[in-house]
């Protein structure tokens, strides 16, 4: 049976029988494009061209790209054009925010899914500080969000390993079409930022987030992904620290106009491996161990597009990208922001610096430029730092790291990061009763 799961600026179908062609018309009644299910009688609508016509397979869509369009918000009709049947469905913008009931819902300890607006799942991990050292819930709470496998149960990511490690708790979230998620991978969309909104509300809804808001944590792509949620304004967001990011992923794919065959195409490419079914292999064992939400999230990754070559396709920008475009919304960040970069980094490169003055709406910008390489975001000399902000703007207490995790940390930090980190000494210990006393000595400096 057909079903039609509209989303923030995309449509998807389902049930349709393959092939059948199906029409989406605007609510003047004007075509806007016929797609053609594919052999599953799936079909995704995020991307447009400028004047109607039918996209039958990737090559089409990868032909009209150059001066094509994504889908605008509002209110459309789809014909399903063998049976002739109309569909009235309504495309959300990324402000549409749902009903608060649906951040109500409860995330236990471990492994299990959290729902967004238009209904997909999200895997999710949640992993909690050790109460030996530090107590009973609430506890300050991070979210770790990318396309890698950060509700992977069995390997935390670094940003996550290291909060965890430092006493706060962690909420790893797949992105739409990764890992065990439901929902189309699309690479930055409105759709992926939305979900980040939700994930917010619902985290920071849960009874063991401390004052019921959450920051998040992470390098690279956790770290980008930061950027696009907090432009979004979720009301329970703290603080970002987003490490080793890009200000513009087209210009990293086109620097100078001259394609990235380097590592941004490569990127790409492993992005798209790793969106196929059961291409994370943690998600496929899952499957294998009869993880039937996994499975069912799944059976949409045929919509899935080959970003390395859909980028490829994209030799000119255009405002159209501009909603995928970090520097151009980093001026809707209204939270306390910690970032990190290396000049010298040898895969997001130094242009995260031309978008620094630009976070015009933040309370408060912290940036740590050193020379260095890219994962030199979890250095000793960074996480002290990353720890302080943290302590300050999520906690809200004075940072002072436990004299357990203090004596650990150099074989934890050389065990996962093959380096020996000291770390330094508690730099407001003597001001650890007086947590306003502290933070203006840290706004000071």
């Amino acid at each position: 049976m057909l079903s039609i799961e509209p989303g923030v600026e995309s449509v998807t179908i389902t049930g349709a029988k393959p092939e059948s062609r199906l029409q989406l018309l605007s609510s003047n009644g004007d075509p806007v494009v016929t797609v053609v299910a594919d052999d599953k009688g799936n079909a995704h609508i995020a991307y447009i061209p400028s004047e109607h016509g039918t996209i039958e397979s990737f090559a089409d869509m990868i032909g009209m790209v150059a001066d094509g369009l994504t889908l605008p918000p509002g209110n459309y009709t789809l014909i399903d054009e063998e049976a002739g049947d109309k569909h009235e469905t309504r495309v959300l913008a990324v402000d549409d925010h749902p009903d608060p009931s649906l951040y109500e819902q409860e995330l236990k300890e471990g492994f299990g899914y959290l729902t967004v607006r238009d209904g997909v799942q999200l895997s999710i991990m949640v992993r909690f500080p050790n109460e030996n050292l530090y107590g009973p819930p609430p506890w300050p709470t991070v979210v770790e969000y990318s396309g890698y496998g950060p509700s992977n149960p069995d390997a935390a990511q670094p940003g996550t390993l290291i909060a965890n490690m430092l006493g706060f708790a962690c909420v790893g979230v797949n992105m739409r079409g990764t890992g065990c998620s439901g929902g189309v991978f699309d690479i930055f969309s409105p759709a992926q930022s939305a979900d980040g909104y939700d994930v917010i509300e619902t985290v920071a809804r849960q009874e063991w987030a401390l004052h019921n808001r959450v920051g998040m944590v992470g390098l690279s792509y956790p770290g980008n992904s930061q950027l696009f949620v907090a432009a979004t304004r979720p009301p329970s967001l703290a603080a970002i620290t987003p490490l080793s990011v890009l200000d513009d992923l087209w210009r990293q794919q086109w620097p100078g106009g001259i394609y990235n065959s380097g590592f941004t195409r490569a990127w790409l490419a492993q992005r798209d491996v790793e969106t196929q079914v059961g291409g994370m292999a943690w998600d496929l064992a899952r499957i294998e161990a009869g993880d039937k939400t996994c499975q069912a999230n799944q059976e949409i990754r045929s919509l899935n597009m080959e970003f390395a070559e859909f980028g490829k396709a994209l030799e000119n920008f255009r405002p159209a990208l501009s909603n995928r475009r970090a520097a151009d919304l980093v001026g809707k960040i209204d939270v306390p922001v910690y970032l990190t970069g290396s000049w010298q980094d040898e895969q997001t490169g130094s242009r995260f610096a031309l978008m620094l003055n630009e976070f015009k709406s933040s309370p408060r910008a912290i940036f740590t430029l050193f020379n260095g390489h890219h994962p030199d975001g979890y250095s000793p000399m960074v996480i002290s730092r990353w720890f302080e902000f943290l302590s300050f703007y999520v906690a809200k207490r004075v940072p002072q790291l436990h004299p357990m995790v203090r004596q650990l940390a150099p074989s934890q930090f050389e065990k996962r990061f093959k380096y020996v980190a000291e770390i330094e000494e508690d730099r407001f210990g003597d001001l650890v009763d007086d947590y306003e006393a502290a933070l203006a000595r840290y706004e000071a400096e």
